[in-house]
């Protein structure tokens, strides 16, 4: 029952699927990258993770990411609960401020598709 009432509310929210798709895939490229790249030898001979041979700009990108990708699925979950108490939030709207939105994406690369679904200006955030 629970389930199918998960899958009935995120089906509902299709700007905020589409925006967390995207960070996702942002979570994808990092992740690829951060496993499949070494510093010395480029993407032809992946030994070492980055923060092994000493990037922790890498290390911070990478978990940045998942923490904002984290984040993201827990306003989902949040919203499902609420949608269950009949105290449905928006998580939209709570990521269009700007304030919210500069502590939850500032660290990490923001998908454009992000900025589209929030109707945010880039240079703006």
């Amino acid at each position: 029952m629970i389930n199918l009432h998960a899958s009935e509310h995120s089906s509902e929210q299709p700007e905020l699927n589409k925006l967390i798709r995207a960070q996702l895939q942002v979570v994808e490229d990092n992740l690829n990258c951060y496993l499949h790249h070494d510093g010395l030898n480029g993407l032809e001979n992946p030994t070492r993770m980055p923060h092994e041979w000493g990037s922790l700009d890498s290390l911070d990108d990478m978990r940045n990411s998942l923490y904002t990708a984290h984040y993201l699925l827990e306003m989902l979950t949040g919203s499902i609960v609420e949608s269950l108490t009949g105290e449905a939030s928006s998580p939209l709207d709570h990521l269009r401020d700007p304030d919210n939105f500069r502590e939850i994406f500032a660290p990490c690369t923001t998908s454009p598709v992000v900025y589209e679904v929030l109707g945010l200006n880039e240079e703006e955030v």
